[in-house]
C-alpha cells in the first residue's frame, strides 16, 4: 500500500540558506501525531543552500529548479509531489513550534466550514506577528480561534482537494498577494478563513524579500493593482489605480530630489517610474492566455 500522509508541507526556498536547516529540524525534530512529508522547491537560488539541503534528501522530496519560479509557481510545482489531504504552505524562514501541527490538523478536521487556517505567527522575540496592516492588529490578540478577512501565506493550511479545484496559487503573482487572493476564493466557495492562536510558529520575515528590496516594492504594487483588476468591481479598481498612481507621484518626486544627492535613492526613482508606466498601460494585467479573469 502507498503511503500516504496527513499533511503534505510545501516549502519554496530562494537564497533562504540562513533559515533552512532550522525549518526543517523544526519539522523534522519532532514527533508527531499526524503523519507529514515535506516538498521543498529550490529557485535556483546562489547561496549555499543545496549544500545546506544534501544531508535532507533521504528526508524530504527536494526540486531543483532551474529558474526562480516564484513563490506561487513554486508550490504549484510541489503539488504533483504531495499526496497528504491537508497541504501547509510553509516559508522557509519558520521555525515550527512543539505540537503545532497537530493543533492545527485537530482544528481544521473538526471545523467543516475551515477553508484555510493559519497558526499564530511570532517575531524573533516572540512577540505577535501582525499579519497584513496595523489596522487588523487587534484580530491577532484574541487568546481563541476567530475568523478573519485573510491569513499570511507565510503558514497557511488548506486542503489539497481545495487548492487543486481552484487550479493553485494563481501564477499572474510572482510574490506577492497570493495568501489574499488565496483567502478570497476559499471565501468564495462558502468556507471561511481561521486563525488558530494556540498554534504558534515563529517567522523571521523577509526571507527572501530582502534580497530584493526595491524589486519587492514593484512587485508587491503590481499585485494589488492586479488583484483589484481581477477582484472587484471596475470602478472601485480605477479608483485604486487613481489612489496608488497620486502615491507613485509623491514617491516620484521626493526620490528625484533625494536622487540629486544620493546615489542610493536612484533606484528608487526609477523604480516608482516604472510604476507610473505600469499603472497607465496596464502591465498589471496578465498576458493573453492566461487563466486569470476579471470579476
Amino acid at each position: 500500500m502507498t503511503f500516504k500522509p496527513d499533511l503534505s508541507v510545501l516549502i519554496v526556498n530562494w537564497n533562504g540558506a540562513q533559515f533552512l536547516k532550522g525549518c526543517l529540524d523544526s519539522l523534522l525534530n519532532q514527533t508527531w501525531r499526524h503523519t507529514i512529508e515535506i516538498i521543498l522547491i529550490d529557485n535556483q537560488s546562489s547561496d549555499d543552500s543545496l549544500r545546506i539541503l544534501a544531508p535532507y534528501n533521504d528526508k524530504i522530496t527536494l526540486i531543483a529548479h532551474n529558474e526562480n519560479a516564484g513563490f506561487a509557481r513554486g508550490n504549484n510545482l510541489c503539488l504533483p509531489h504531495a499526496t497528504g489531504k491537508y497541504l501547509l504552505l510553509l516559508n522557509n524562514d519558520t521555525i515550527v513550534k512543539p505540537g503545532a501541527l497537530d493543533t492545527l490538523l485537530d482544528f481544521f478536521e473538526a471545523t467543516p466550514d475551515c477553508g484555510a487556517l493559519s497558526p499564530q505567527l511570532l517575531n524573533a522575540d516572540g512577540s505577535i506577528q501582525t499579519q497584513g496592516s496595523a489596522l487588523g492588529a487587534w484580530r491577532f490578540k484574541s487568546k481563541t480561534p476567530r475568523t478573519l478577512p485573510f491569513i499570511c501565506g507565510a503558514a497557511l493550511i488548506t486542503t489539497r482537494e481545495f487548492y487543486t479545484s481552484i487550479g493553485g496559487l494563481d501564477e499572474n503573482l510572482f510574490f506577492y498577494n497570493e495568501d489574499i487572493d488565496f483567502c478570497t476564493q476559499v471565501k468564495k466557495s462558502g468556507k471561511k478563513v481561521y486563525y488558530l492562536p494556540s498554534a504558534q510558529i515563529t517567522h523571521f520575515g523577509g526571507g527572501s524579500t530582502k534580497f530584493r528590496k526595491v524589486g519587492a516594492i514593484y512587485d508587491g504594487t503590481r499585485g494589488s493593482l492586479y488583484l483589484s483588476w481581477k477582484s472587484y468591481p471596475i470602478m472601485v479598481h480605477y479608483l485604486f489605480r487613481v489612489l496608488v498612481l497620486i502615491d507613485a507621484l509623491i514617491r516620484t518626486l521626493v526620490f528625484a530630489i533625494l536622487g540629486a544627492c544620493h546615489q542610493k535613492a536612484r533606484p528608487y526613482l526609477h523604480t516608482y517610474l516604472r510604476i507610473i508606466r505600469m499603472i497607465f498601460n496596464g502591465e498589471f494585467k496578465p498576458q493573453k492566455g492566461n487563466h486569470a479573469t476579471q470579476n
